[in-house]
């Protein structure tokens, strides 16, 4: 995506479904450093909190996952440089797992008491997904969070139904994702929002 680029948002038809395991990734460029920037955030549309999401704070990492908040402080998402970050998570799973460029790093939550506990959850399914911007649903319309979009390039996003290995992971392949693939065809985008060709990645 273009930096000016407002945000693009799942089609309908395309709805993410109910999931007890999944794998996905995400390539970012920051260009502007931002206090709070968003990589992508996906809100069931009867739920107050996020259901899953990629933000940061700087150069710092922030994976969401039912509400929950997991950070990494070691400054891995530098300006002006291609990051492929991946998570991996299931119900058996206290947490999920993150990788940035291909390696595993460590992710401490950041409330006490706010722990997975085993087989609690799933990811409902049926909500809505915005790349580069947190969103809302206000009155069945999407509503914007402004001032913390993701000042930069986003591209590459793909999410699995199944965990996927760290091998898979640190081998870097641009495999497609099963449930959702970067494809033009499954996105609505805001106005001047068309995909541009980069050859940096």
């Amino acid at each position: 995506m273009k930096k000016d680029c407002g945000y693009w948002m799942l089609k309908n038809e395309y709805k993410i479904p109910a999931l007890d395991e999944l794998s996905l990734c995400v390539n970012i460029r920051r260009k502007l450093s931002n206090s709070h920037w968003t990589a992508f955030t996906y809100r069931h549309p009867n739920k107050t909190s996020i259901e899953l999401g990629l933000k940061g704070r700087g150069s710092d990492l922030q994976i969401i996952m039912f509400g929950r908040i997991w950070s990494n402080w070691d400054n891995l998402i530098s300006l002006e440089n291609w990051h492929s970050i991946c998570m991996t998570w299931s119900r058996s799973m206290t947490e999920p797992k993150v990788y940035v460029n291909g390696t595993e790093v460590e992710i401490k939550t950041r409330t006490k008491g706010l722990v997975l506990y085993p087989y609690c959850c799933s990811v409902a399914g049926g909500g809505s997904l915005t790349l580069a911007v947190t969103h809302d649903i206000v009155k069945n319309r999407i509503s914007i969070e402004t001032g913390t979009e993701l000042k930069g390039s986003l591209s590459l996003f793909r999410l699995w139904g199944r965990v996927r290995s760290a091998k898979d992971i640190s081998g870097m392949a641009c495999t497609d994702g099963d449930i959702l693939h970067w494809e033009e065809r499954i996105w609505n985008k805001s106005p001047d929002c068309k995909p541009v060709q980069d050859v940096t990645q």
